[in-house]
């Protein structure tokens, strides 16, 4: 067996000389049984390493400490908990979306932040969207409009608020759709032709689909096509996949970056509109800037440029003095 901290016999840590002496194996004895002791209530000082299992009172008193701003004594632990844990993170990037998402995900999880671009609004304004499916406590508009400005900055501004739940279920059906070809080859110039039969099978068909199957099982020289669909944002002269994070410029395939791919995506997906420096920065790095964002996103502005406007003439990045960047494709 083991020995460990809790069942240790510091007795036997003792010289040879000293273990025959009665007086010191008494000493070690009575040491031992009082560091024993001691051991057995560490963990009632481990706080953050097993903070799931405090009790109430001391999640409350933490979240004094703290400064949890948005908290209430009334919440339910698993709330208070969540709240207390994300603390830190919101308060190291107050005034983002992340801070504003992550501090109502403790009480609404999946809710979210829509930014202006993602629906057509003014620059530096925002929609709320309020996820209550999974809600921990009863929304209160005036409650979670004090919390958003808590930790939106002030330049921000709210345009809506939108509550959203969702209804989660299974639906069966028998509409099938199956694509079948058999291709022949030609006795004179080796091409390839083919037939192709595309079927649409409704549900009361599914005893002819069925009998379908069987009948291509038996033949192997039908080859069953599958078309899968990858999102793809697609310019002028340039396409990007968004699933594999390719980005093909005149046919090319173009290395870029994290940051600069992010960035690409970013503006090309606001085509059109001009984007701040604070704005690029807050989406593409998510925390909140130190005030060197004009150079850090104009850095890698410079390398995109390189990469593909030089070689592709359909599509720019342009400067706006003092402001940012946009978009502009032919």
């Amino acid at each position: 067996m083991s020995k460990t901290i809790y069942n240790a016999d510091y007795s036997e840590c003792l010289p040879e000389a000293l273990k025959k002496d009665p007086k010191m194996v008494a000493l070690a004895n009575a040491t031992a049984a009082a560091l024993l002791d001691t051991s057995g209530i560490i963990d009632n000082v481990l706080i953050y390493s097993r903070f799931d299992e405090l009790p109430e009172e001391l999640v409350d008193i933490l979240a004094y400490d703290l400064h949890v701003d948005w908290y209430d004594y009334n919440y339910p632990l698993e709330a208070k908990r969540d709240l207390v844990k994300n603390s830190v993170k919101v308060h190291k990037k107050m005034g983002t979306k992340y801070a504003i998402e992550t501090a109502l995900g403790s009480l609404f999880p999946e809710s979210e932040v829509e930014e202006w671009f993602q629906y057509e609004g003014e620059p530096g304004h925002f929609h709320i969207v309020l996820d209550v499916t999974n809600q921990r406590i009863t929304a209160d508009y005036a409650a979670i409009i004090r919390a958003v400005k808590l930790y939106k900055r002030l330049s921000a501004h709210m345009d809506e608020l939108t509550y959203q739940g969702q209804i989660h279920g299974v639906i069966y059906t028998h509409a099938i759709n199956l694509m079948l070809s058999k291709t022949k080859k030609l006795t004179k110039g080796g091409d390839n032709i083919g037939r192709i039969v595309i079927m649409e099978f409704k549900a009361q068909d599914s005893t002819a689909f069925d009998d379908m199957l069987a009948f291509v099982k038996q033949h192997p020289d039908f080859e069953k096509l599958e078309i899968s669909y990858e999102p793809t944002l697609s310019l002028s002269g340039l396409e990007i996949n968004l699933s594999r994070r390719r980005v093909i410029n005149n046919g090319q395939e173009i290395e870029l970056t994290v940051k600069e791919y992010d960035i690409l995506c970013l503006l090309a997906a606001n085509k059109g509109r001009v984007l701040t420096y604070e704005q690029i920065y807050d989406k593409v790095w998510g925390e909140i800037s130190a005030g060197n964002e004009k150079d850090t996103v104009g850095f890698h502005i410079r390398n995109l440029r390189k990469k593909l406007c030089d070689t592709n003439s359909h599509f720019s990045i342009d400067s706006v003095r003092e402001i940012g960047y946009r978009f502009n494709s032919q």
